[in-house]
């Protein structure tokens, strides 16, 4: 069985597991409802594609295309340069390959793989709980907004002195805005400029449509042109480029699904909250919960084959995503009421 364990590999916290869940727990991959990611369950409907997407390497008009659309999008500003790479994990993985071994301040815990990437490239982390906590010796600052998993967005003053921070040491604030969709307004990019920054952004949450591998790298015209040397030619595939460009001025589809996003967040910790669970946190894609049984509650869901996310950090959290359809819907409702 699965449990959520600090012994566990990190990879198998990871969500979306659908086939280690079956293996576990039984049942068919289509009995199974996976709430274990922070994923529109409500994907952008995918246009017609003209054939030659398919037969030839994405050309430089498609990818611009794609660059020009992201920006009114984002409201990216002027002074920022924007590259497109596949999947922001692709982008988390480069970045650090571009400095010197150094030391890291991450806020934390969070999405492990920031964490993971820059250790791996030969670099010290610690993670850090609040401004205070970070070193002198720290030039290089993570931070996650909205959070994952609890979904806690910063301000624009800790966002003001984290960049002062990191200017007057020469260093880099990497801000993962992944789940920021549903709140643009709370964006770092109306409250930063550029200098000694990395902005990131998803496409595929949101969206919907994470399989697409499509994210974007935001920030100083001196380490942006790094991060496409990186990446080469070619980062993002022509069907890729399409569908993005397509999907970021469909203002209609865009508006109404915040609209739906934010009805359904407050309908699922409403859920939650009679299932005994007490919230801890939340976006517009997922809820994240405590409760004290917490590991039977998530073997329950399992043998009802529902997929939700643990947290090896602490055993105690459950984190939802959304259910796609009401039928889905009863179906965790009425495990909920079993349990």
């Amino acid at each position: 069985m699965i449990y959520p364990s600090a012994t566990y590999n990190r990879d198998l916290l990871h969500g979306g597991d659908l086939d280690l869940a079956q293996k576990n727990f039984g049942g068919e991959i289509s009995d199974w409802i996976d709430l274990s990611t922070g994923i529109n369950p409500v994907p952008y409907v995918i246009p017609d594609l003209p054939p030659a997407l398919w037969s030839r390497l994405p050309g430089s008009a498609l990818e611009q295309s794609l660059i020009q659309a992201a920006r009114r999008y984002y409201s990216i500003p002027e002074a920022y340069d924007c590259v497109a790479g596949p999947g922001t994990q692709a982008l988390i993985q480069l970045l650090p390959r571009l400095y010197t071994p150094s030391d890291v301040a991450i806020f934390g815990p969070t999405y492990a793989e920031h964490e993971h990437c820059w250790r791996g490239a030969g670099h010290r982390t610690k993670m850090v709980a609040s401004l205070s906590d970070i070193l002198p010796a720290a030039r290089i600052i993570i931070l996650v907004s909205p959070d994952n998993p609890t979904g806690s967005i910063a301000s624009g003053s800790d966002l003001l002195a984290l960049q002062q921070m990191v200017r007057a040491r020469n260093g880099l604030l990497v801000i993962d805005e992944a789940f920021m969709d549903g709140f643009p307004e709370q964006s770092a990019l109306s409250a930063l400029t550029p200098d000694h920054l990395i902005l990131l952004k998803s496409f595929g949450k949101f969206f919907g449509l994470a399989g697409l591998r499509l994210g974007f790298a935001m920030g100083d015209k001196q380490t942006i042109p790094k991060l496409k040397k990186q990446l080469g030619p070619w980062a993002v595939s022509g069907p890729a480029a399409y569908i993005g460009q397509e999907a970021y001025q469909n203002t209609n589809w865009i508006h109404q699904t915040r609209q739906r996003l934010k009805q359904e967040m407050t309908r699922l910790s409403e859920l939650l909250g009679k299932a005994g669970a007490d919230l801890v946190g939340e976006t517009d894609l997922f809820t994240l919960v405590k409760h004290e049984k917490s590991a039977v509650l998530y073997q329950h869901l399992c043998q009802n084959q529902i997929l939700t996310r643990p947290f090896s950090h602490d055993p105690a959290l459950l984190r939802f995503g959304h259910p796609a359809n009401e039928r889905q819907w009863t179906k965790l409702q009425n495990a909920l009421r079993a349990f």
